[in-house]
């Protein structure tokens, strides 16, 4: 599910985090297995079906909330977008809970006149981020070297 996602990332897209899970879109798709992810320009899900492939990719601008709803042992991850709504289901609670607050944040940064504020990790939680991303092999040995650099001159 990874490479799929890093087939549709943009030339320069950057990664910032993804959860797995089984997701639909609308009444419309569906499948067993799905990864969403939050970039520095937009939500790319992937959803992968049996016998097909979807991808949804909505900017950032674009998204209206984003919501988690928790069962017993997992929790799902609702996206609304003009239109339609994205569910992302059985993800790691503590995963989902993390994801929405990235996507929150970065839903402020988009948002002009929004009043929302950057939260900025430390480095050394960005650069561990940074080496997992490279270990899921969601960025190449190149992204994670030139993020690494970037992180490390803001210093």
């Amino acid at each position: 599910m990874v490479a799929l996602l890093r087939e549709q990332l943009q030339p320069g897209e950057t990664v910032e985090m993804f959860v797995l899970g089984q997701g639909t879109v609308g009444d419309d798709i569906g499948g067993p297995h799905i990864v969403v992810a939050l970039t520095d320009r937009r939500i790319v899900g992937v959803v992968k079906a049996l016998v097909r492939k979807t991808v949804v990719s909505w900017n950032l601008h674009e998204v209206n909330a984003v919501a988690t709803g928790s069962g017993l042992m997992k929790a799902s991850l609702v996206f609304k977008v003009p239109g339609d709504s994205f569910v992302v289901k059985r993800v790691n609670k503590a995963e989902a809970d993390k994801f929405r607050n990235a996507v929150e944040r970065a839903l402020g940064r988009a948002r002009p006149g929004s009043g929302g504020t950057p939260v900025a990790l430390d480095p050394g939680a960005r650069l561990h981020r940074l080496d997992e991303l490279l270990a899921q092999g969601v960025i190449t040995t190149d992204e994670h070297a030139s993020k690494r650099q970037a992180i490390l001159d803001e210093l």
